[in-house]
């Protein structure tokens, strides 16, 4: 037998996940919500967004132009569809796709995303946990000029780091798995009860007419007058956290 014809490539469990997302219909919602302008590729940005997950598991510390390193050894086509190569996978295509996940929205696109894995789990999703945390960050940062930006900076620091700048992630979960639902990028010195007052404000009606969920749980920074003036005038039902978190 000539072993020159034949190419091996290494499925492991990415074919598990990407089976999962497409399942789910992840790409549908990034393809509904980001229809792919450019015809210089027949990849989807649904198809990108399922590209990002698989390389988030074992390449994330990697810079963009190195996808199709982490892709050269694997089955492109039956992961990730007929037709697409490793030239699809390129830093450009991923810039452009990463600059349309920043102007539709971040936030609100996860949260459609998490809905239907949510949904496809049949999770009953009876209390929300909202709670918020830090991440250090090494090293200098330009500051973007852009409004919608957050600020790198410093700020209550939850693993002990006040001499580092930082940012803050917001972030609801469901009480069965834990499975994050909506979360929000905040500029590293946002202090929780207002966080919390915007997102109770803004997202919170809307959420439970989603989950249909009877209780909100949070910490201390939840229990402010407005907060809870507003949770009363919504109808929703709080609780604080059964342990003390950092």
């Amino acid at each position: 037998m000539d072993v020159s014809r034949f190419n091996v490539t290494r499925l492991d469990h990415l074919g598990l996940v990407a089976g999962f997302c497409k399942e789910v219909g992840l790409d549908e919602v990034i393809n509904t919500n980001l229809p792919k302008t450019s015809h210089k590729s027949n990849i989807s940005n649904g198809t990108l967004l399922i590209a990002m997950i698989l390389n988030g598991l074992g390449f994330v510390n990697r810079t963009l132009h190195l996808y199709p390193e982490y892709f050269a050894e694997k089955p492109t086509e039956r992961l990730l569809g007929a037709g697409i190569s490793l030239s699809h996978i390129n830093d450009d295509l991923m810039g452009r796709f990463l600059d349309a996940l920043y102007e539709g929205r971040v936030s609100e696109l996860y949260q459609q995303l998490a809905l239907c894995v949510i949904k496809y789990l049949g999770l009953e999703c009876k209390s929300l946990n909202l709670d918020t945390t830090s991440f250090h960050l090494d090293g200098q940062y330009e500051q973007d000029i852009d409004a919608k930006s957050i600020r790198i900076t410093r700020g209550y620091s939850r693993d002990h780091r006040p001499d580092l700048n930082q940012v803050v992630l917001s972030l609801i979960t469901e009480n069965q798995a834990g499975i994050p639902f909506y979360m929000q990028a905040c500029s590293g010195n946002a202090n929780d009860t207002e966080t919390f007052k915007k997102i109770v404000k803004a997202h919170l009606s809307s959420l439970k007419a989603a989950y249909q969920n009877t209780y909100l749980i949070g910490d201390a920074a939840l229990y402010a007058e407005a907060i809870i003036q507003t949770l009363v005038e919504q109808g929703q039902l709080f609780h604080p956290h059964s342990q003390k978190t950092d």
